[in-house]
């Protein structure tokens, strides 16, 4: 069968990690993925889209390793930079 989901992410010159999913098919899709995106970010759902993350979730269900989407649905997160400080 032909995969109609699209999963990609780029990183922003300030370390931001976006992450985006398309899922193009008519039904539901699990994606399973290889890191926790509970504490993500979601900037774009089923009905909201901006820099801001939406004010209710929907069209989308994040687990510890997973992610459903609904169908015709496209998915935004937005993982901050680690700010790391050295101590002497």
């Amino acid at each position: 069968g032909v995969d109609h989901v699209i999963a990609y992410s780029c990183q922003a010159t300030n370390g931001d990690t976006y992450y985006v999913f398309v899922n193009a098919d008519s039904k539901r899709r699990k994606i399973r993925v290889d890191q926790d995106f509970r504490g993500a970010t979601i900037l774009v759902d089923a009905d909201e889209a901006g820099i801001t993350p939406v004010s209710k979730v929907s069209g989308v269900r994040v687990a510890a390793k997973a992610l459903t989407i609904d169908p015709l649905t496209v998915v935004i997160l937005q993982n901050k930079a680690l700010t790391v400080e050295t101590v002497d």
